[in-house]
């Protein structure tokens, strides 16, 4: 695991995010903890994973275009626990393929710094407007 990107929870998150696009799944590796886990809603029920599914997956569709951006991130800090939120946008194929929100824990770790623990997201349909959602303040 690496400290140059793992300064703060919310910049963890951001190379997390950013390796997608390359499939770079060695450097989104290395900013999880070995034992990190997801929670992922689709068609509204929760699947359960680790996260190192999730990324063998990602190295199975090497050959497809894939970015993820996120944007207004909410960050919580306590201590050496943290929580990172954000609405986000998947495009596969240079396409928006669907769009939800995204929260991320994270624990900072003595040796390397914030790490991420947990991904849990939500996956809605495109054109499920998520405009509403994003902009409450609740």
């Amino acid at each position: 695991m690496s400290t140059a990107s793992n300064t703060t929870p919310t910049s963890t998150v951001k190379t997390f995010l950013a390796a997608i696009k390359h499939h770079d799944t060695a450097r989104m590796r290395a900013v999880c903890h070995p034992n990190a886990t997801g929670c992922l809603i689709r068609d509204g029920k929760p699947i359960y994973t680790t996260v190192d599914a999730i990324l063998q997956r990602l190295d199975e569709r090497k050959d497809e275009a894939t970015d993820e951006i996120s944007w207004d991130e909410v960050e919580h800090v306590c201590g050496d626990f943290a929580s990172v939120w954000a609405p986000y946008k998947f495009f596969s194929g240079g396409k928006l393929h669907h769009e939800g929100g995204s929260a991320y824990t994270l624990w900072k770790s003595p040796e390397v710094g914030w790490v991420i623990t947990g991904v849990q997201d939500i996956a809605l349909l495109v054109g499920d407007s998520t405009d509403d959602l994003f902009d409450r303040k609740t």
